[in-house]
């Protein structure tokens, strides 16, 4: 949260996008939890019109400033396994992507 709150000040105090907020960020914590995902909420009130363009450089710099810190953003992820072996264990199914193909 403490990270959301500083890509949302430094936005603001931003003479290129600053002109375009008109309040600050309200930042209402975590709404939901998704299979890969934890969702937080925040309001940035903008001038009419200016909304998409806010929103697409805070989503930029809130990106580079995750990076930054190593903080990851989870996807999904999927293991096969092709069947247990004679020992009963179950190994992952090995894949290779073949350039060529």
């Amino acid at each position: 949260f403490k990270v959301i709150e500083e890509v949302g000040a430094d936005l603001r105090s931003d003479a290129e996008y600053g002109p375009s907020i008109t309040d600050d960020m309200e930042l209402h914590g975590i709404t939901t939890f998704g299979d890969s995902a934890v969702v937080i909420r925040c309001r940035m009130k903008t001038q009419p019109g200016d909304q998409w363009h806010v929103l697409r450089e805070f989503n930029r710099r809130l990106k580079k400033r995750f990076d930054a810190l190593d903080i990851e953003i989870p996807f999904p992820h999927m293991t096969l396994y092709a069947g247990q072996t004679k020992q009963g264990d179950t190994p992952a199914l090995p894949l290779s992507l073949d350039k060529a193909a």
